[in-house]
C-alpha cells in the first residue's frame, strides 16, 4: 500500500518534469511580484504603509509558494534523493550555526576592499546611525533576503535540481530571481523622476547584478543545504551593495584599497568550496 506523506515524511521530486519544474519556478516568481502590488494604496514603495502591506503579502505568497512545492512532491522512489518537506526547503537544525558562521565569512571576505574603504572613511562607530526600529532596515535586510531566498531557493531548487542536476539549477534559478526584480523599471517610470534610457540601464544592470548573486546563493544553498546560509550572504550582500570601484580608484588610500579588493576576491575564490564543503553542514540531501 502507498504511505500517506506528510511535512515530516521522506518524500522525492523525481516525478516533476522539465517543463513542470520551469513552469512551477515561473508560477513562484509570478505569486512573489504580483504580490507585492496586489491592492497597492498606491503610495511610494518606501512609505511605511506600502512596507508594511508588503510584508504581509509576501509572507502569503512565500507560504503559497511553499505549499505547491509540497503538493508536487511524491513518495521516495527506489534510488531517489529523499528528505522532509523541511529538508528539501533547508530548514533544519544540524549544522545550524556553522551555516551562520561560514557563508558571513566568506561573504566579508569576498567585499574586504569594500569594508576596509568603509572603515577609513566613516569609521566602526558609524554603525550607530542605524537603528533597528527602522522599518526600512528590517525590509532590506531581513524580511526581503529571508522571504526571496525561501521562494527562489528554498522553493525552486528541490523541483529543479532532480529535474535538471546541480550545475543547470545553479544557472537556472537566478534568472527567474533577476527577472523578479524588473519589477523595479514600472516603480522607476511611474515615479516621473526618471529618464526612459535611465530606467533601462539601471534595470538592466540591477537584473545582471541578482542573476550574478542568484549563482552565488544558488551554489552556497545547495552546498550547504541551509536556507540560513542563503539568507545571511544575502542580507550580507544588501548591507555591502554593489562595490564603489570608481571611488576605490580616486580614494586617498587608492593602493591599499584597490589590493584589498584583489586579494579578497583571490582569498574567496580560494575558500569558496572549503567553507561550503556539505560535510561540514551535515548536508546529506543536495549531494549529487
Amino acid at each position: 500500500m502507498k504511505k500517506n506523506k506528510t511535512m515530516f515524511s521522506d518524500v522525492c521530486f523525481d516525478e516533476i518534469t522539465k517543463i513542470k519544474s520551469v513552469l512551477l519556478c515561473f508560477l513562484f516568481a509570478t505569486l512573489y511580484v504580483g504580490s507585492l502590488y496586489v491592492k497597492s494604496q498606491r503610495l511610494p514603495r518606501d512609505h511605511p504603509k506600502t512596507i508594511k502591506e508588503r510584508f504581509m503579502r509576501v509572507a502569503l505568497s512565500s507560504t503559497a509558494a511553499c505549499a505547491i512545492v509540497y503538493l508536487f512532491s511524491s513518495n521516495p522512489l527506489p534510488k531517489s534523493q529523499v528528505g522532509s518537506l523541511f529538508e528539501w526547503i533547508g530548514i533544519r537544525k544540524d549544522g545550524f550555526v556553522i551555516a551562520i558562521l561560514c557563508p558571513t565569512i566568506l561573504i566579508a571576505i569576498l567585499f574586504l576592499g569594500p569594508l576596509v574603504m568603509f572603515l577609513i572613511d566613516h569609521g566602526i562607530k558609524s554603525l550607530r546611525c542605524y537603528s533597528i526600529t527602522d522599518i526600512m532596515i528590517w525590509r532590506n535586510y531581513i524580511v526581503a533576503p529571508l522571504s526571496e531566498e525561501l521562494v527562489f531557493r528554498g522553493c525552486m531548487m528541490p523541483i529543479l535540481v532532480p529535474a535538471f542536476g546541480q550545475f543547470t539549477s545553479i544557472l537556472l534559478a537566478p534568472w527567474f530571481f533577476g527577472l523578479a526584480h524588473l519589477h523595479h523599471a514600472a516603480e522607476m517610470y511611474m515615479s516621473g523622476f526618471h529618464t526612459l534610457s535611465s530606467i533601462v540601464l539601471s534595470t538592466l544592470f540591477q537584473a545582471f547584478y541578482t542573476t550574478v548573486f542568484g549563482i552565488l546563493s544558488s551554489f552556497i544553498f545547495l552546498r550547504t543545504g541551509h536556507l540560513t546560509s542563503a539568507v545571511v550572504s544575502h542580507a550580507f550582500c544588501n548591507i555591502m551593495g554593489f562595490p564603489d570601484f570608481e571611488n576605490a580608484l580616486q580614494h586617498k588610500q587608492n593602493i591599499l584599497i584597490c589590493c584589498c579588493f584583489v586579494a579578497g576576491l583571490v582569498l574567496f575564490i580560494a575558500l569558496l568550496f572549503p567553507l561550503t564543503e556539505p560535510e561540514l553542514f551535515q548536508n546529506r540531501l543536495y549531494t549529487r
